[in-house]
């Protein structure tokens, strides 16, 4: 898509414009992949990464001296892959958290007996995290499996599509929500919505709804469609506070929700309007009505929304 020339991942094309000859992130991050599951072998998921360590000259191993979750080292002749075994606990997330060290030996040459970098950017510069995320985010969930998988769902403009999927699809898968809903919403897309999560804070005030996550293709990311950023190590006061109409219709959705956990809508978008979306709602040029879903989970008390574009 054209917009992606005049955003971040723009100006991280022109600075890898050596290594990637030509092809566009989206196009290299899904070769890596492809690469991945043909030199292992696997066809379905969930992909084992562990797999690729030859491919990719690395020798992983759990070190209990590491502050952070993982890092990898060059050597003479090969990486060292080393990860905090207490990440164990939590299958998916270490998962992500090797994938992401295995990324960065995508900036390396190593045809020759020495890793060489070749990709210009500096070691730990945000650049470089950046990319290795979106890396990781393609090995986990390469794009050949992803989209046979979703062409066999229903469609996310059908009555008949649930959000159920997405829990399907992070067993399938192994991977968590954040990785899942970024990999088929931001990076290609492969599902054309805004997907935003809601949670009550009552012990703020009563009935008091705040944004606590979103996920938009990247064309809705500038100021003209604004939907704010969020922070949540800012603290719960600094999340965006749902007013206006929005605030009135979450609630309603959520008396709905009482007799079924899952619900179809088609509703005018004016509805919609309210902080943190009225940039948004004001910008967007579509029909009166927008399809719906949307899910209820008491136990956390938030509400996933899935406004299909």
């Amino acid at each position: 898509m054209d917009y992606l020339k005049n955003d971040y991942v723009g100006q991280l094309e022109e600075m890898l414009r050596d290594l990637l000859q030509g092809r566009s992130l989206e196009q290299w991050c899904d070769e890596i992949s492809n690469q991945f599951i043909e030199q292992t072998g696997q066809t379905t998921p969930p992909f084992s990464l562990t797999k690729f360590l030859p491919y990719r000259r690395i020798i992983a191993e759990h070190d209990n001296s590491i502050s952070v979750a993982g890092q990898i080292e060059k050597s003479k002749d090969n990486f060292i892959l080393k990860i905090n075994p207490k990440l164990a606990a939590n299958k998916n997330y270490y998962n992500y958290v090797f994938g992401h060290e295995i990324a960065h030996t995508f900036f390396y040459d190593i045809t020759g007996v020495e890793p060489i970098d070749i990709s210009g950017l500096p070691v730990g510069s945000k650049y470089l995290e950046y990319l290795c995320n979106r890396i990781a985010r393609y090995l986990l969930i390469p794009s050949r499996p992803i989209k046979k998988i979703l062409s066999h769902n229903k469609p996310i403009s059908d009555s008949d599509f649930s959000l159920k999927v997405i829990s399907d699809l992070l067993q399938t898968f192994e991977t968590t929500s954040p990785i899942l809903l970024t990999r088929i919403i931001i990076d290609e897309p492969l599902w054309n919505c805004i997907f935003l999560r809601f949670k009550n804070f009552k012990e703020v005030t009563p009935d008091t709804w705040k944004l606590i996550d979103v996920y938009q293709p990247r064309e809705f990311s500038s100021k003209r469609y604004f939907i704010a950023s969020i922070n949540k190590q800012e603290g719960v006061d600094k999340l965006h506070t749902v007013k206006g109409n929005l605030f009135h219709f979450i609630n309603e959705l959520k008396n709905e929700h009482v007799n079924k956990k899952r619900l179809y809508k088609k509703v005018p978008i004016s509805s919609l309007k309210g902080d943190p979306l009225t940039t948004f709602i004001k910008n967007y040029k579509s029909k009166s009505d927008v399809i719906i879903h949307s899910s209820y989970y008491d136990r956390e008390a938030t509400i996933n929304l899935m406004v299909v574009l």
